[in-house]
């Protein structure tokens, strides 16, 4: 069986969404701008590259580019990037059964994450 995957490329630093909650002057929560400018960001460069959206579980491995060891907690680093691309590349990232993810430091390269995403009935 040959595997079947592809690849998306982001460029600019990727960002983390901490767990703290924003809310309004109401109660409500709310998701701050540069979340949503960043999402957005996202967006804009992921959709060109889509052939279509994952609707079946999926494996993803995740390289994550940095100019510095100076980053937060690479867990956080993928709620921002992995909701980012909710609608666009798979329905919901609760379709993501398993995943990889992986620093990569270089002072002279772009910041920006590479995402392959795989089928899971491809890998087992």
């Amino acid at each position: 069986m040959s595997l079947v995957y592809e690849t998306f490329h982001i460029e600019g630093k990727v960002i983390s969404k901490d767990n703290a909650r924003h809310f309004n002057k109401y109660g409500r929560s709310y998701l701050p701008k540069k979340f949503k400018d960043y999402e957005n960001n996202v967006a804009m460069q992921v959709k060109p590259q889509v052939r279509k959206i994952y609707s079946c579980d999926i494996v993803v491995y995740t390289d994550f580019y940095m100019k510095n060891k100076k980053h937060c907690d690479l867990c956080n680093l993928t709620k921002s990037l992995y909701d980012s691309l909710n609608g666009i590349l798979w329905v919901d990232d609760r379709q993501i059964k398993e995943c990889a993810l992986r620093v990569i430091y270089n002072k002279l390269a772009l910041e920006g994450a590479r995402i392959t995403v795989l089928k899971k009935d491809n890998i087992w």
